[in-house]
């Protein structure tokens, strides 16, 4: 009898404790997989760390597996000291990285382990309360296949802070490479700016002095890019970007951008109207649009839409 009552006390601790506590911990558990790592080579990835509760939670940091002595963990704005606890604010999501770095001697292959992430207590706790007593451990798969093939893959995304500039404003141009590649790169830019198809620009930006590069398997955005546009007279611009390495274009990017409308009258209408109105009032007038455009096309066998794409082809082309 003893032993029942002890299994039923068992059973309901399990209900009404364990999945309220489980609930407030964790991390996402998306599986890391890095192919094609270069042996001697760092590469890193970002963890996510997750506290539903309504009070800190201090989770200590570890690996397990096959990639256990390769791995090291950092804050996300501190890739110099390495960190084996983090804590994550009530009800709130905190990120940090680990870096696994490849000793010279692996061997090409798969190779297997965990982030993993353990609560411990957190100060102020005593061994006596019921939380402090349970240490929860998630974890998060990782896979990192060795080779000894360079491989150089890499995309830029160029985009324009601004597509309407006023006179005397700087356009600012960000880019963010991704590194698909098992190799650290440092691009170059070639940034040229043309009004009625000439060159009025053309610059030459090397790689941000003393920046470690971009890392294999990650995403960076580096300084943005600025021209000012003063002295320069209104109307259309295109821009035109190349990136590089040791001299061969990688990649080529372009688009328009217009120097000196006056959109402040604009920005007051809008103002006035408020945002929630003109989210209705775009919605709208787009309705009404595709309306015309469906009853042209196959009504009347008009081809608006294929002006309209023209239209667009031509303006950023």
């Amino acid at each position: 009898m003893k032993k029942i009552y002890l299994a039923i006390t068992l059973l309901l601790a399990s209900i009404f404790v364990l999945p309220q506590f489980a609930g407030a911990i964790g991390q996402v558990t998306q599986p890391i997989v890095l192919k094609d790592v270069l042996r001697g080579q760092t590469v890193q990835a970002d963890l996510i760390l997750l506290n539903s509760d309504t009070k800190v939670i201090t989770y200590e940091l570890s690996a397990e597996g096959a990639i256990a002595k390769w791995a090291k963990f950092y804050k996300k704005d501190d890739s110099i000291n390495p960190i084996t606890t983090i804590q994550v604010p009530a009800t709130s999501t905190i990120g940090c990285v680990i870096k696994l770095t490849i000793p010279q001697d692996t061997p090409n292959g798969e190779y297997k382990g965990q982030a993993m992430i353990t609560t411990i207590e957190t100060e102020g706790e005593t061994a006596g309360e019921s939380n402090a007593s349970i240490r929860l451990r998630i974890g998060r798969d990782i896979s990192i296949t060795i080779t000894d093939q360079e491989i150089l893959k890499f995309t830029a995304l160029v985009t324009p802070m601004k597509y309407v500039i006023a006179s005397n404003e700087l356009l600012k141009t960000r880019i963010i490479y991704s590194n698909q590649g098992n190799i650290l790169i440092k691009p170059t830019v070639d940034f040229k700016i043309l009004k009625d198809n000439q060159v009025i620009f053309n610059a030459i930006y090397p790689y941000p002095e003393g920046d470690e590069g971009v890392i294999p398997f990650t995403q960076k955005i580096i300084p943005l890019i600025e021209w000012p546009t003063s002295g320069h007279e209104n109307g259309m611009y295109q821009a035109q970007i190349k990136t590089l390495l040791n001299g061969v274009v990688q990649g080529e990017y372009k688009f328009a951008f217009e120097v000196g409308r006056d959109l402040s009258w604009y920005l007051a209408a809008l103002a006035s109207i408020g945002p929630g109105k003109v989210g209705l009032i775009l919605i709208a007038i787009g309705i009404v649009l595709i309306g015309i455009f469906a009853v042209r096309t196959f009504v009347f066998k008009k081809k608006d839409w294929e002006l309209a794409a023209g239209f667009f082809r031509n303006l950023f082309s």
